[in-house]
């Protein structure tokens, strides 16, 4: 199954600061999504943080750079990313995460795509409601509604 969000960024619209909140936030997260039981690898440096499941759970490396590199922008100053992540158990990291960066970076500098769905499916399989119950968990608040993208069904 070939599960995935992308997201668009807008670098000119962005600040250091920005960044050094969401690695902060990030960490946070996926300390909070080890004591649930949700298995991921994490690294984080000044360049930039990635992260995906363990073992056998794995898929695609969810990787958010520091600074976009400009050689990687399309012609309207927009890099774009994409994580694939088959709904393994951490997919909840992966978007809780891209939630996490839309609150920090605000509308105008990131947007965001998935191929799940926004609520739940029969079996809890392909939505977004495990990313938005970590995101709850992690930051002690709902992530905002008129924040809620309109890309996803």
């Amino acid at each position: 199954m070939g599960y995935t969000h992308y997201w668009y960024r807008t670098p000119a619209l962005e600040t250091r600061e920005m960044f050094g909140r969401f690695a902060i936030d990030a960490m946070r997260l996926v300390k909070v999504a080890t004591m649930h039981d949700i298995a991921t690898e994490a690294e984080f440096t000044e360049g930039g943080l990635w992260v995906n499941g363990l073992g056998t759970e794995t898929c695609e490396s969810f990787w958010w750079p520091a600074v976009c590199d400009s050689e990687d922008l399309f012609e309207d100053g927009q890099s774009f990313n994409f994580c694939k992540t088959r709904v393994r158990p951490y997919d909840a990291v992966v978007t809780a995460l891209i939630l996490r960066a839309k609150v920090i970076y605000a509308d105008a500098a990131m947007t965001f795509a998935s191929d799940g769905t926004w609520d739940p499916r029969p079996y809890g399989e392909g939505n977004w409601v495990a990313g938005r119950d970590l995101y709850a968990a992690t930051y002690g608040e709902q992530f905002p509604a008129h924040l809620e993208p309109v890309e996803i069904p």
